[in-house]
């Protein structure tokens, strides 16, 4: 596709097979209805099961609820477990382009993850930011550690819209 018009991609609820192919699906954790610090540290550990004992911890104060992207991101050298704390996620993730570069519908993907439910998006996806599913939230996001800075940022081939089925709270 191509043109300044955004292209519109329907959130769908997050399911493991769903996800498979950008990931997986993970918890949900009991930690997460008690104590954030707790919530962290349970969530910290599951990645260390994964990347062992040396993680990046990031909590991020406040996730955006704004569904339009116009940048999108990956991690060459680690995955990213996230998780929100108040409320659950919207995700991102891409399909390889096409040889052109271009993206259609079938490359651009977003998934609703529950509150309570996290995700361990795969080293090398290609995704935009994390944002809010319904709400303010803060979120979690655990890397290999001193991984992060290695984060290719580049702007989407062109902007895109998630469109969210039913209205949400807050939203």
């Amino acid at each position: 596709m191509t043109g300044d018009h955004p292209l519109r991609v329907n959130a769908r609820p997050i399911s493991a097979a769903r996800f498979e192919e950008f990931g997986e699906v993970l918890g949900p954790l009991a930690a997460l209805a008690s104590e954030r610090s707790e919530a962290v540290t349970s969530w910290a550990a599951l990645a260390r099961t994964r990347w062992g004992p040396d993680l990046e911890i990031n909590v991020v104060p406040k996730l955006s609820r704004e569904r339009a992207y116009d940048t999108m991101e990956v991690h060459p050298a680690s995955g990213q477990v996230s998780v929100g704390f108040e409320s659950g996620l919207v995700v991102v993730v891409f399909r390889p382009p096409e040889p052109d570069g271009s993206l259609t519908e079938r490359d651009v993907i977003a998934f609703e993850v529950p509150k309570g439910c996290g995700i361990l998006i795969r080293q090398g996806v290609w995704h935009c930011g994390l944002r809010a599913l319904e709400g303010d939230t803060a979120a979690l996001a655990v890397f290999r550690a001193g991984t992060s800075a290695n984060t290719n940022v580049r702007p989407t081939p062109l902007p895109i819209e998630v469109v969210q089925k039913v209205a949400r709270a807050g939203t």
